[in-house]
C-alpha cells in the first residue's frame, strides 16, 4: 500500500509531532533549527509544542556546535534538525566533537526517498551511515510507510528509547526520508489523527547507565591498598558528581594530585592541598621530577591538556590504571596501562580499604607552599596575565568557556581553586565552532554573566556564531585575545625557522574585528594593557552587554611569559627536599 500525494503532505508534520513529542516526553528541550524545505515538517512541529525549547541558526555547522554547548551545560541531549544535502555534512564536525568527548546529541536530518537517491535530483546525497563510526546509533527511516497503518507513534515511541538510550555516551544520527519537502496546513484539517493529537508535557530526562567492570573495580581496590607512593592524575572530566567523587576519592587517600585545567577538580572550592599547583611547569622541573617517582598512578578520565603531563603518564615506570566511564580506549601513551570502565561515584562506592597515605604527598604540599610566593605576582602583558584578571574578576559559580590553541593554556597556568563552570572543546580540540558552543553551554547555566575566552584565528573561524552572541538572553563577554594569527606554532621546536612560516602558519588575519562587532550588533571594547583589560571588562559586567572585548597583544607574548613563569618556577624549587 502507498500513501497518495495529497497525504504525503500531511505526514511531515502529523509524524514530525509524534517524534518531537516523544522526545520531550523523554525529557529533551533544546531543539536547534536551521532552515531547510525539506525538513519543514519536523521544524514546525517543534516550533509548537509547548514543551520544546527552540533556536534558529541559518549556518547548519554553528547550529550543531550550538547544540553540543548546550549539552555540554545541562547533561541532556539537544536536538539538531536539518533539510537534506551539505546542511546534513556541516554536521560532521560538531558530532565528531560530541562523539570523542562523549557528549549527547541528537542529529535529526530530513532526506530526500530512495527513489531519488544517487540518480542527480537536486539538493539529494547519501546521508545514511554519513557518519560512519563517529555516532552511537543510526537510523534510516521511510518516514510514510510508519504511518500507513496509523503507527507512527509505536514507531516514535521505539526510534526515542533508542535515542535515549545511545545517547548517553555520545551522538546518535536520525536519517528521515520524505516523499514531499512542503507542508499544506489546509490538508491537516482532513487528518483526524492530526485533530486528535494531544502535546505531552515535559518529562525528567533518565540517562542510561553505563555499564560497570565491577571485577576491574575489585582489581583496582587491591592495587590501592598495595601501593606505597599513590598518587592521581585527572584528564578531561566533566563536571558535577564525579568531580565530588574525586575530590572525595583523594580525601580519603590523601595522595598528590596532577590536573591541569579541563579537569573540574581544579574549579573547585574543595580543592585538595595536595592538588599540584601550576603542574605544567612543575613537571618540567628537574629537582621535582626525580623525586616523583610513584609505584601506581589512578588516571581518571580523558587524556590531558599539557605535554609534560603527558609525558610524565607516558615515560613514569610506576604502574597506571586508566578509569574512564564511557570506554575502554584511552591510552594515547603507547604503554601498558589497566583500563576500568567505571566512573569516579563507581570506585567510591566501592569502599576503597585504609590505604597508605602516599609518601609522596608531603612533597606536593611542599612544592605548593612554594609556588604560592609567585602565584600572585603580576606579569607582563600576555594571554597569561589576561586569563589570571578574568579568574580574580569573575564571580564564584560563574561560568566560563575556554578556546583552544593558547587561550586554554594560559588558563592552566593560572586556574586554582575558583569555584567556576568550565566549559571547553576538547574532544577533538579544534578551533572551529568554538562561538557557537561556548554560547550555548554559557547560555544554558542561568542568569549569570558568561565569559568566553578565545584567539583570533579561532573567532576567524566561527564568525558567523556572532549572531548566537547577540540572540543570548544571557549576557556573553567575548575576550578576544589577538596575537595576531596562529603564535602557537611559534611553541613547535624549530618551525619558525622554516621558510614561508609566517605566512602559511601563522596566517595573520589582518582583520578589523569592531567590523565584526558592528555588523553583528554587539557592543565592542578594546584593550591594550592590563589597566585598560580591567576597566572594560569590569564595565562590560556591571553593563550586562553582550561585547566583543579585543585584547591587543604582542605576537610573542605568551612565549615570553611563560618563559619567566618557568624561571620563577625553577627558582622557587631550588633545594626542594
Amino acid at each position: 500500500m502507498s500513501i497518495n500525494s495529497e497525504q504525503s503532505y500531511g505526514v511531515n508534520h502529523l509524524w514530525g509531532r509524534a517524534l518531537i513529542d516523544r522526545l520531550v516526553l523523554a525529557g529533551v528541550r533544546n531543539f536547534v533549527i536551521s532552515p531547510g524545505g525539506r525538513s519543514m515538517g519536523l521544524v514546525v512541529a517543534a516550533r509548537e509544542h509547548p514543551g520544546a525549547r527552540i533556536t534558529v541558526h541559518p549556518d547548519e555547522r554553528g547550529a550543531a556546535y550550538f547544540a553540543v554547548g548546550l549539552a555540554k551545560g545541562t547533561g541532556v541531549p539537544a536536538v539538531v534538525i536539518s533539510t537534506s544535502g551539505t546542511a546534513v555534512a556541516n554536521y560532521y564536525p560538531a558530532v565528531l566533537e560530541a562523539f570523542h568527548s562523549g557528549t549527547p546529541l541528537v542529529v535529526v536530518t530530513a532526506d530526500m526517498p530512495e527513489e531519488l537517491s544517487s540518480c542527480g535530483e537536486n539538493q539529494s546525497i547519501s546521508q545514511p551511515g554519513i557518519f560512519g563510526e563517529n555516532v552511537l546509533w543510526a537510523k534510516d527511516l521511510r518516514v510514510e510507510n510508519s504511518l500507513l497503518e496509523g503507527a507512527e507513534q509505536t514507531e516514535t515511541d521505539q526510534i526515542v528509547q533508542s535515542i535515549v538510550e545511545h545517547s548517553t555516551a555520545g551522538p546518535v544520527h536520525l536519517n528521515c526520508r520524505f516523499s514531499k519537502p512542503l507542508l499544506e496546513p489546509a490538508l491537516l484539517e482532513k487528518n483526524a489523527n492530526a485533530q486528535a493529537f494531544q502535546f505531552s508535557s515535559r518529562g525528567e530526562y533518565s540517562p542510561k547507565k553505563l555499564p560497570v567492570d565491577l571485577s576491574a573495580v575489585e582489581e583496582l581496590r587491591k592495587k590501592i591498598s598495595k601501593a606505597e607512593k599513590g598518587l592521581i592524575s585527572v584528564g578531561r572530566l566533566s563536571a558535577g558528581l564525579e568531580t565530588t567523587s574525586i575530590i572525595d576519592f583523594v580525601d580519603e587517600l590523601r595522595w598528590p594530585v596532577i590536573s591541569d585545567c579541563i579537569s573540574s577538580v581544579r574549579w573547585n572550592d574543595r580543592t585538595p592541598e595536595t592538588l599540584l599547583l601550576s603542574p605544567d611547569l612543575v613537571l618540567q622541573n628537574k629537582t621535582f621530577s626525580e623525586k616523583l617517582e610513584p609505584d601506581l598512578i589512578v588516571h581518571f578520565g580523558g587524556q590531558p591538556l599539557q605535554n609534560s603531563h603527558n609525558h610524565f603518564l607516558r615515560e613514569s615506570s610506576a604502574e597506571l590504571v586508566v578509569v574512564d566511564p564511557f570506554s575502554c580506549r584511552i591510552n594515547p601513551w603507547g604503554r601498558e596501562c589497566s583500563q576500568v570502565q567505571a566512573s569516579p561515584v563507581d570506585i567510591l562506592k566501592a569502599k576503597i580499604p585504609s590505604a597508605k597515605t602516599s609518601s609522596l604527598s608531603s612533597l606536593s604540599i611542599q612544592v605548593n607552599e612554594r609556588l604560592k610566593s609567585i602565584a600572585t605576582q603580576e606579569d607582563q602583558f600576555s594571554e597569561i596575565e589576561i586569563c589570571r584578571e578574568i579568574c580574580r574578576i569573575t564571580e564564584p559559580r560563574e561560568s566560563l568557556f575556554v578556546g583552544n590553541s593558547l587561550p586554554i593554556r594560559a588558563l592552566d597556568l593560572v586556574a586554582s581553586g575558583q569555584p567556576l563552570s568550565l566549559g571547553h572543546n576538547r574532544g577533538v580540540s579544534g578551533i572551529d565552532g568554538l562561538i557557537a558552543t561556548a554560547t550555548g553551554f554559557l547560555g544554558s547555566a542561568g542568569e549569570n554573566y558568561g565569559t568566553l575566552i578565545i584567539g583570533d584565528m579561532s573567532l576567524l573561524h566561527d564568525l558567523n556564531s556572532l549572531a548566537l552572541v547577540k540572540k543570548s538572553k544571557r549576557p556573553i563577554n567575548v575576550v578576544l585575545l589577538n596575537n595576531q594569527g596562529g603564535q602557537i606554532f611559534s611553541r613547535l621546536p624549530k618551525l619558525p625557522e622554516v621558510s614561508g612560516f609566517q605566512e602559511c602558519f601563522v596566517a595573520k588575519p589582518d582583520l578589523e574585528f569592531e567590523n565584526a562587532a558592528l555588523a553583528f550588533g554587539l557592543e565592542y571594547r578594546r584593550a591594550i594593557d592590563i589597566q585598560s583589560f580591567r576597566e572594560e571588562f569590569t564595565a562590560a559586567r556591571k553593563a550586562g552587554e553582550n561585547c566583543l572585548l579585543e585584547v591587543i597583544l604582542e605576537p610573542d607574548a605568551f612565549n615570553k611569559s611563560l618563559a619567566e613563569h618557568g624561571r620563577q618556577v625553577d627558582d622557587v624549587l631550588l633545594g626542594l627536599s
